[in-house]
Formats: structure tokens, sequence, C-alpha cells
């Protein structure tokens, strides 16, 4: 029976096909781009905290500015009125300037609240811009990334269709009560190898010298040959 030739070569694609379905599940950039995603991810939650956290202050900020401008209006009429010649008396005159001083007071604390705001936007600012250039060079080296696993991705897969390809063109080759002896076999043996080779009276799949009567056999009928130690079909180059 012809065929055990091509069904050896089958079987040596068999692992090629497995070994490169193995390889397109374990691109090692596939790894670093799902961290890498999930990094970009977080980094743009915390980007975004801070551009809010920004907006806010300087929310805070400009009502501190507000309530700054309105006090210093007041002050402003206050004095005016104290020097208008309007108060006549030296109590009027004492409330007026307590009342004054008071705004002041006042006015030098919102101050101190607008500085401290101004303070935070500045360091918000620069950290937004520490995180924006992060952010980028994350983005670049996702891309990056991306392209050398679909280039890996796309050759691999590429290569497995060809392995396919010509793995059916063979198995085309082999008698179909050959293969299917072959395909029964398979799932007995742990390397799922049913087919080993026959080379100076040892089996290369259990890596043991046949019997005296195998060799002999195998001289004068070597498509139907079975070691006798694991049970392999043999096939003899």
């Amino acid at each position: 029976m012809t065929g055990l030739k091509e069904l050896w070569e089958l079987q040596g694609l068999d692992e090629v096909e497995a070994n490169l379905e193995r390889q397109l599940k374990r691109i090692p950039e596939l790894k670093e781009l799902r961290v890498l995603k999930g990094d970009i991810e977080e980094r743009q939650e915390k980007y975004r905290e801070l551009k809010e956290e920004l907006a806010d202050v300087k929310k805070r900020l400009k009502k501190e500015e507000d309530v700054i401008t309105a006090t210093r209006m007041k002050i402003e009429k206050a004095s005016s009125e104290l020097y208008s010649g309007e108060i006549n008396t030296a109590k009027e005159l004492e409330t007026a300037e307590k009342n004054i001083n008071g705004m002041k007071e006042t006015l030098a604390n919102h101050e101190d609240e607008a500085l401290g705001f101004m303070d935070m936007i500045e360091t918000a600012e620069e950290e937004i811009k520490q995180a924006a250039s992060e952010l980028n060079d994350m983005k670049e080296r996702f891309a990056q990334l991306s392209g050398v696993y679909k280039s890996k991705k796309e050759n691999l897969a590429k290569e497995l269709a060809r392995t396919v390809e010509y793995r059916d063109q063979l198995k085309g080759a082999v008698p179909p009560e050959l293969f299917e002896r072959y395909r029964k076999l398979s799932g007995k043996f742990q390397d799922g190898k049913p087919l080993a080779v026959l080379e100076k009276g040892v089996c290369s799949g259990c890596h043991m010298g046949v019997s005296f009567d195998l060799l002999k056999k195998a001289k004068t009928d070597s498509h139907n040959l079975r070691c006798d130690n694991c049970g392999r079909m043999l096939f003899v180059e």
C-alpha cells in the first residue's frame, strides 16, 4: 500500500500546523498590548480627573476674584463716604473706620485664598502637561506595537494557510483506509503521532529495537508494519 511517505510528511505538518496556531495565540506583543491598553485607559481617567480638578479650582478662583472685586468696591465707597464730610460725629467716624478695616481684613483673606488657588492652578496645569506627554508616549508605543503585532499575525496566518493547503493536498494522496487507520491510532499515543520511522532496527516513536521477525518482514512488505513494542505504524524510508 502506497501513501506512507505522504502520511509521514502529513504527520509532520500536523505538528507544524499546531505550532503555528499556538504562535498565533501567543504573539509576545499581544500581551504587552493588553497591559498597555489598560495603562492607557487608567492614565486617560487620571488625565480626565486632573482636568476636572483644574476646572473646579478655576471656578473657585473666579468666585474669590468676584468677591475681591466687590469688596474693593465696598471699601472704595466706604472710604469715599468717610471723607465726604457727611459723617459728623466721632462715633460715626469710629464706626465707619472699623467697618472699612473689617472689609480690608476680609479682602486680605480672600486675596490669600485667591493666591492659593493660583498656585494650585499652576501645579495642576504642570501635572496635566506631564500626564498628556506621558499619555502621548504610551499611545505612540501602542501604535508601534500594534504594527509589529499585525505584521507578525499576518505572516503567521499566511504560513498557516499555506501549511493547511499543502496538508490537504498530501491527505488527498493517502489512501482513505490508510488515513482512517492512522486517524484511529493517533488518539492512543500521548504525542498524537501513530506513525514512526523504522531506521537501523529502531522505532523512532518509542526508540526501542524491534524484533527480528519484524525486520525480516520489513524487507518483503514495508507497507503493513507495526512496532511490536509501542504499536505504532512503521514507515521504512
